[in-house]
């Protein structure tokens, strides 16, 4: 799968790689010292890892205060709304558009090995 950032989302792009950072750092030391003394190539890492299945919150409610931002209230499990533990700020939430679409295939250098389909247009049992 492949990501691309928003325009105006440079915020949430910075907690990502900020993420990513503190996952890749101690594997990339477990992985160096792992080749070091087997002299292979460490690949066991990447059972550890689970495909992610990104989910979609929608804004359960709107808060208003004065002098503050508008900050959104997201779906969760808290409360007897329903709702997140923590407010975010429009510029901390990406719209996702219905008809997005992603970059094309131009961008892929080589051959992929293997290809995730976007969606099913047919399905048949017989």
């Amino acid at each position: 799968m492949m990501r691309f950032g928003e325009p105006g989302h440079h915020r949430q792009q910075s907690y990502a790689e900020r993420a990513i950072q503190a996952i890749q750092e101690p594997l990339l030391k477990r992985m160096t010292v792992q080749e070091l003394k087997t002299g292979e190539t460490s690949v066991e890492w990447s059972e550890d890892f689970h495909d992610i299945d990104p989910k979609v919150c929608i804004i359960k409610k709107l808060i208003l205060s004065p002098e503050q931002p508008p900050t959104y209230l997201l779906d969760g499990s808290h409360g007897r709304l329903g709702v997140s533990r923590c407010t975010y700020t429009r510029k901390e939430l990406q719209v996702i558009s219905i008809n997005k679409k992603p970059p094309p295939d131009s961008v892929i250098r080589d051959q992929p090995e293997r290809y995730v389909p976007e969606k099913i247009l047919k399905h048949r049992t017989r």
